[in-house]
């Protein structure tokens, strides 16, 4: 241990910092994008000085420090590696954040090599921060990139809690040391962050012991540890950590001018946590604090809008570039059409744990750089996506006046697809490439077809046409009858947002509200209600235990225009019930709806809802698309990333529920379509050595199923490991009461204690694994030891009796050879002649 914090604590928690390669201004000017890069503590070499040995061996299985330590596991005839893999499952064994998939995700029987450590995916997942930080250090050394973009989540699980926390030391300042990456690094807030799945104490203090908050994040700290916030370039700086934001405006801009290169670029850094409200405060805060979360990112997003938008403007450089933590299909594509307007060239992104390129509809190049060492589960491409893939790595770009080239470069150095050349941007393919969104949007045939020809001619890239094109396919999954609900508050405009709904089976397309209508949300929906006249009524069937043709029937009586139903499922006809049937009702998603309460908190606010499309305008704007020319593949691909949404969809409505199928049905529809955004990373646990935190999804799944067996641990008292492995799960997830268990337990272990002991002399070894169930168990010291006297005794007695019989035997044996020796040495009397013949003859004839 002495030797580890020697090795990996070295540098403590002294910042390094920035040294300009060529006095800030190289000929060549390079830019490294790296992202989701602070691996999760337990894994690696990181947590070498805070794991030892016997905790890898403990948590994980024997051997799981390293290749070594495994190498020389098996040797010893400790484990093997079809054991390892049959172990995975169940959230078990805990192996550190690069193995959940193991553990969670079917085990290892799914994930084939990446859960055998006698394979070298598996310890590639092991190490991956630091292969990556290896490739990236070799890159840097020939190429001198003069700054390092970050995009966010840079300390797994919960951020930071000061700046002087440890893992500043262990997962940045040591993994990355080499002079060529002392450069500027422009950091961004992602929702890890802010904490992930816990809430940020700097922003919102504990209050009370009600407040069970366990981790202490703090997104301050961060701000904090860069210590020169009027830092420009080409000056040199003391810590090379960029992040100089203003009290509660999480967002700056930085000006490279590169007069040997002949290149100007301005990159702006934003917030754009906004996207993970519902799991950054709903599911992360307490009740007291979450209003105060939603509005904080709410009213950031506001002001960081208002900000953004006139500094683009403003900007001369070569190139305008864009820096935040999700990618652009996290939060309303609108802000990619102004930012276009604006002339940004490149958005870069990470949040989703993996490299991919996009080319956007609004014609923005999308890097996403967010597998620095993250662990590889969360992941998923746009029907816009050029490249994709799940390697760990990072992004690199060459930036010249007229063109951006840019590489991905995975874990073991290999550069990944052919260089990515971004053009400057042409005024004139602009104009075209916006028509052509206008036109898309509208499923305007013949105007799609006008524009894209116009575009071809231009010589405009088909992959730019195509993007555009299908700006106007609002692709979501196509069952039963379909709408598009959108939503737009009159104050709180950066709220505005989309989305599918399932019409309830007695709704028509044309009964639809035609004009915009206002939002009301009743205090209660299953008895009469008051409303405007012509409003939408807004009710949740999760919180109220009544019919939707009820629910309907009283919005009708109130005259409402429409409902919003949000539900867990389609709305069905009800013969008895007909009076309903003349009101439109539109089955939402609860998450679409989870800002509402927080908004009409303010009594100026007005939410405005608009109703358009249904399945029949979901079907004309993909004809559209065809008709004008748009390959199938990439509108199968739209469709696919809808699907992909509204099994996400299912995923959140299901957390409403206690119902294992209902779960176990939506992680399956999750996984069909390959679902794998926030929301299904959200399924994976938080591992560390005191145990598991919170719970969402597959990991509430696990809780419920848990939960049944302790309750029945007593009727099903059978197999000590089985329970014994119930008992550990149970205090890694937090979850009880375990006593029934724990008494199981301790009933198996004695009951086999006594087994052992009727053996009689025989009772070593089975005594031998009674005693360690024992000493599992807790509480038998005494039995354990009276135990091990009667083996003793047992076996002392048999080794007398085995003793006075071998000298028995001795004896016996020593007198049966006296009596053989005696035999030899008596007298023999002398041989008798055999007759002959004659003497046979003879007495034939005396006879």
């Amino acid at each position: 241990r002495a030797e580890a914090l020697k090795k990996f604590r070295r540098l403590g928690t002294k910042p390094l910092p920035a040294l300009l390669p060529d006095n800030g201004d190289p000929e060549d000017v390079h830019i490294f994008v790296i992202g989701d890069w602070g691996t999760y503590p337990g894994t690696g070499i990181n947590m070498a000085s805070d794991w030892t040995e016997q905790m890898w061996n403990t948590h994980c299985f024997r051997g799981a420090r390293s290749p070594q330590h495994w190498k020389e596991a098996k040797a010893n005839g400790y484990t093997t590696a079809a054991k390892v893999t049959r172990s995975w499952g169940g959230g078990r064994p805990i192996c550190g954040s690069m193995h959940l998939e193991c553990s969670w995700d079917k085990g290892g029987a799914s994930k084939n090599n990446r859960c055998n450590p006698d394979h070298d995916a598996f310890w590639r997942d092991h190490y991956a921060q630091q292969n990556v930080a290896t490739s990236m250090t070799d890159l840097a050394r020939e190429r001198k990139p003069s700054f390092i973009i970050n995009t966010a989540d840079n300390f797994y699980y919960a951020g930071v809690e000061s700046t002087t926390d440890p893992l500043w030391s262990m997962m940045f300042e040591e993994l990355y040391p080499d002079q060529s990456l002392q450069i500027p690094w422009l950091g961004s807030l992602g929702n890890h962050d802010y904490g992930g799945h816990t809430c940020d104490v700097c922003l919102w203090p504990k209050i009370g012991h009600r407040d069970n908050r366990r981790d202490s994040p703090c997104s301050q700290a961060m701000i904090d540890y860069d210590t020169e916030h009027d830092w420009q370039w080409p000056n040199n700086k003391k810590v090379r950590w960029v992040l100089p934001m203003k009290g509660e405006n999480r967002w700056y801009m930085k000006s490279f001018d590169f007069k040997k290169g002949n290149v100007t670029i301005d990159v702006f850094v934003i917030d754009t946590n906004k996207a993970h409200v519902s799991s950054q405060c709903h599911s992360s805060c307490p009740d007291s604090v979450a209003p105060k979360c939603v509005s904080f990112f709410m009213q950031l997003w506001t002001r960081q809008r208002a900000w953004l938008l006139p500094a683009l403007e403003q900007s001369t450089a070569n190139w305008k570039m864009v820096v935040g933590h999700a990618p652009p299909e996290n939060f309303e594509e609108s802000l990619m059409e102004e930012m276009r307007d604006r002339g940004v060239s490149v958005f870069m992104a990470g949040h989703v744990h993996q490299l991919r390129h996009d080319r956007h509809p609004s014609g923005i190049e999308v890097i996403v750089s967010g597998s620095g060492g993250g662990y590889q589960s969360a992941g998923g491409g746009t029907s816009y996506t050029l490249h994709e893939t799940q390697d760990y790595g990072f992004a690199t770009i060459h930036a010249q006046w007229d063109k951006l080239t840019v590489e991905y470069v995975n874990d073991q150095g290999r550069v990944l697809w052919d260089p990515i050349v971004i053009p400057k941007v042409d005024l004139v393919q602009e104009g075209l490439l916006k028509k052509l969104r206008e036109a898309a949007i509208k499923s305007d045939v013949p105007a799609t077809k006008d524009a894209i020809g116009k575009a071809k001619a231009h010589g405009v890239d088909d992959s730019y046409i195509y993007a555009a094109a299908m700006a106007g396919v609002k692709a979501f999954e196509a069952t039963g009858g379909m709408t598009w609900v959108h939503m737009e508050p009159k104050l709180m405009k950066a709220g505005a947002a989309t989305t599918s709904a399932i019409l309830a089976s007695w709704t028509t397309e044309e009964s639809l509200p035609t004009e915009v209508t206002k939002l009301a949300v009743p205090a209660r929906c299953c008895t009469p209600m008051t409303v405007p006249h012509s409003q939408t009524v807004l009710c949740d069937s999760t919180k109220e235990l009544c019919s939707s043709q009820q629910m309907a029937k009283n919005a009708r009586g109130a005259g409402a225009a429409a409902m919003l139903w949000v539900s867990k499922e389609q709305a069905q006809a009800d013969s008895q019930d007909a009076e309903a049937f003349d009101i439109p009702v539109a089955s939402i998603p609860k998450s679409f709806v989870l800002d509402v309460p927080s908004w009409l908190g303010n009594q100026d606010e007005e939410i405005f809802i608009t109703f358009t499309g249904g399945e029949k305008g979901y079907e004309k704007s993909l004809d559209a698309a065809r008709t004008a020319g748009v390959p199938e593949t990439i509108i199968e691909a739209a469709i696919l990333a809808a699907k992909q949404r509204r099994a996400e969809e299912h995923v959140q409505a299901a957390m409403a529920t206690t119902d294992q199928q209902v779960i176990k049905a939506a992680l399956a529809m999750a996984e069909e379509f390959g679902a794998e955004s926030d929301l299904i990373e959200q399924v994976q646990p938080q591992p560390e050595p005191a145990g598991l935190k919170r719970a969402v999804a597959r990991r509430k799944l696990a809780i419920l199923i848990l939960q049944d067996s302790l309750a029945s641990a007593d009727q099903n008292c059978k197999d000590f490991n089985a329970v014994h492995d119930m008992i550990q799960q149970a205090k890694a997830l937090e979850v009880g009461p375990t006593d029934k268990a724990e008494g199981c337990r301790k009933d198996l272990a004695v009951t086999a204690l006594n087994a052992a002991l009727e053996l009689g002399s025989a009772c070593k070894d089975p005594l031998s694994v009674a005693v360690s169930w024992c000493k599992l168990a807790g509480g038998l010291d005494s039995r354990i030891e009276d135990a091990e006297k009667k083996c003793d005794k047992e076996v002392a007695a048999a080794s007398r009796r085995t003793l006075l019989i071998v000298l028995v035997l001795l004896v016996l044996l020593g007198a049966g050879a006296g009596v053989v020796l005696y035999s030899k040495r008596r007298p023999q009397a002398p041989p008798q002649p055999s007759p002959g013949g004659i003497e046979l003859l003879e007495a034939e004839s005396a006879s």
